[in-house]
């Protein structure tokens, strides 16, 4: 199936989220990029439904192990000032 560009530009930009130069906002951090994901159907059909869910669930995943690091300026700053 094949998206037109207008239609995944409406998609795109309707969130009226941009910078002062007018170019739309990316996501702050992967978990929001993801629950953006989930939520637009344009995308997700672009992608085919079972590689997007794939996606989500490797990212999301990816996401949970990142919270979960400790990295070593995070132990240096902390424990120095801590």
């Amino acid at each position: 199936m094949t998206i037109s560009a207008q239609k995944l530009g409406r998609q795109l930009f309707s969130t009226g989220c941009c910078r002062g130069d007018g170019s739309p906002l990316g996501p702050a951090s992967l978990a929001e990029a993801l629950d953006t994901l989930a939520k637009d159907a344009v995308v997700q059909e672009g992608l085919g439904a079972a590689y997007a869910k794939y996606y989500l669930k490797v990212k999301t995943e990816e996401w949970t192990l990142h919270n979960r690091t400790v990295t070593p300026w995070e132990r240096d700053y902390y424990l120095a000032t801590y």
